[in-house]
């Protein structure tokens, strides 16, 4: 019964911090829409956005950098992430080819 409400607990937290986000992302939305008629808060909102999304990346390298695992499998991992690139950029550029084929390409009547 213990671990049943443990895990309850843990299920109810991660919801929780999912509505968190997504009610912060609809105020934002919301925010944006209201604020939109005022260049100079769009500017300084886009301007504030980089700088966090660059200090995130960093905070991110330290938390990545400070994990013994993390540093020992740097190898294998960005090979991984080579072989993952690789194969996702050849996917994009054939369903690319196929959609522009499909439905971009002139068939060769004269509007």
């Amino acid at each position: 019964m213990n671990e049943l409400m443990q895990n309850l607990g843990s299920i109810l937290f991660k919801y929780w911090q999912l509505a968190t986000l997504f009610s912060l992302l609809i105020v934002g939305l919301v925010a944006g829409v209201i604020l939109r008629r005022r260049p100079a808060v769009l500017r300084s909102a886009e301007k504030t956005s980089s700088v966090m999304v660059y200090a995130l990346l960093f905070l991110l390298g330290i938390s990545a950098g400070s994990n013994k695992q993390v540093v020992g499998q740097i190898g294998k991992l960005g090979y991984q992430a080579m072989v993952i690139t690789v194969f996702a950029v050849i996917g994009s550029l054939i369903v690319s080819y196929v959609v522009y084929r499909v439905f971009f390409k002139n068939t060769g009547t004269e509007e």
